[in-house]
């Protein structure tokens, strides 16, 4: 086999697999996990709300022991988002909860504690959370 064709070769195989480890999650979302400083030991559940200028819906995703993890499908655009973060009790809801049941839920919970996110441009990131007082 020429030499060239064998280049030409290593060149196309090399490209294809530059071009196939930069991918993206479903739909631009980035996987999003990490921890919840100051709640080692709770159980809860977190919504990331896109700040304006960020093209992204609202996502929730239930923390126990401080940690959390969004899956691909669920996971968070780029973007800014405020954190929002209620610490429950045994009961978590899960993201197979109906929206309204969760609202209703999170309501007899109080205020959450607040954060600010920004979810990069990426197909995997790690966001430990900083809270502040409500």
């Amino acid at each position: 086999m020429p030499i060239r064709v064998v280049l030409q070769t290593s060149m196309s195989v090399g490209l294809a697999m530059f071009v196939v480890g930069c991918h993206k999650t479903p739909n631009g979302r980035c996987e999003v996990s990490g921890s919840i400083r100051g709640l080692e030991t709770q159980r809860g559940v977190m919504s990331f709300v896109p700040e304006p200028g960020t093209d992204g819906p609202a996502v929730r995703t239930s923390f126990e022991n401080g940690r959390y993890a969004f899956e691909a499908e669920q996971s968070p655009k780029p973007g800014v988002y405020a954190v929002l973060v209620w610490v429950t009790l045994p009961e978590t809801p899960d993201a197979s909860v109906p929206l309204d049941e969760v609202k209703r839920r999170l309501t007899e919970l109080g205020e959450p504690q607040t954060s600010r996110a920004t979810v990069p441009n990426a197909a995997q990131a790690v966001i430990d959370i900083e809270l502040h007082a409500p």
